[in-house]
């Protein structure tokens, strides 16, 4: 069965943001990507919490890219692939944001270690171009 967090939306209404990264691929271009946990209401329903929300407006408003890729990440995903493949769909749109959407705590974490192990990683707000 799936790791699915169920959490109570006033506890969640106190964080106003996650970090947006930025990956910058070997041919030169970056690409804002973000990570975050599949969540659900108390009624079994997926949300997103005001947090990502807000970090994919942060992410559109800094570099003017106004689509979103939305890539599910589960728990025996072959990350090196997951990666990859949503990198290859993702640059080949002129103006989109990468949405990795992990089943859980420790699929994510092994998400950014892959990610680390195979490209550079800034913060969104350490990189001037995307907005130029």
């Amino acid at each position: 069965m799936s790791e699915v967090l169920i959490l109570d939306l006033p506890d969640i209404s106190q964080i106003k943001s996650i970090p947006v990264y930025v990956l910058h691929a070997s041919n030169a271009r970056e690409l804002p990507f973000l990570i975050s946990l599949v969540m659900q209401d108390q009624q079994g329903q997926l949300i997103f919490p005001p947090s990502v929300t807000n970090a994919i407006n942060r992410a559109s408003d800094i570099t003017g890219r106004t689509g979103l890729v939305i890539q599910p990440v589960v728990l025996g995903d072959f990350l090196e692939q997951v990666v990859q493949r949503s990198l290859f769909q993702t640059l080949a749109l002129a103006d989109a944001i990468l949405f990795y959407h992990c089943q859980g705590t420790q699929v994510a974490e092994n998400l950014i270690a892959q990610l680390l192990g195979m490209y550079r990683i800034t913060l969104l707000k350490d990189f001037r171009s995307l907005s130029s």
